[in-house]
């Protein structure tokens, strides 16, 4: 098992942009940041390479998300600072992270995993819990969605 100080340090900010997406608050995303590592010092999984782990670790985010959103209603109204913060980078960026949490969960996250952090298509679909052909879809028409959300329609 891997120092869990080195994991927050290498993995904490991406996992929080992920959870961010999904919660729209800073808060719960912390809260989900903090319940996944929780979840790995509890399972302490035995991971082959440092993909393996990232990949685990995205996937128990992303379920922490989802039942957290079950829970309770999850405001569509992300504030422009708060994604501005997390993103760290330009306008352009920023508005595209924003425009990210705005599109349907099975949609953000793929767009998220495939653009944001690289993970090819068989990966995310192990992540996120599908088949290739149905990541390929969620990211074809997350892409559509998204350029309508850019375009303003």
């Amino acid at each position: 098992m891997e120092d869990v100080t080195l994991l927050v340090g290498k993995y904490g900010d991406m996992l929080y942009r992920l959870c961010f997406l999904r919660l729209h608050s800073k808060f719960d995303a912390e809260d989900a940041v903090q319940e996944t590592f929780l979840r790995y010092i509890k399972k302490t999984p035995d991971i082959e390479d440092g993909e393996h782990l990232k990949a685990w670790l995205c996937r128990v985010a992303i379920n922490i998300c989802h039942d957290a959103a079950r829970k309770k209603k999850v405001r569509s109204y992300v504030p422009l600072d708060a994604i501005a913060e997390i993103s760290g980078e330009d306008d352009e960026s920023t508005e595209i992270i924003r425009s990210l949490s705005l599109l349907p969960e099975k949609y953000g996250n793929v767009l998220f995993l495939y653009y944001v952090e690289g993970y090819d298509v068989k990966s995310i679909g192990e992540i996120v819990g599908c088949g290739e052909s149905a990541v390929k879809m969620r990211l074809s028409r997350g892409r559509d969605r998204l350029r309508k959300i850019l375009e303003g329609e």
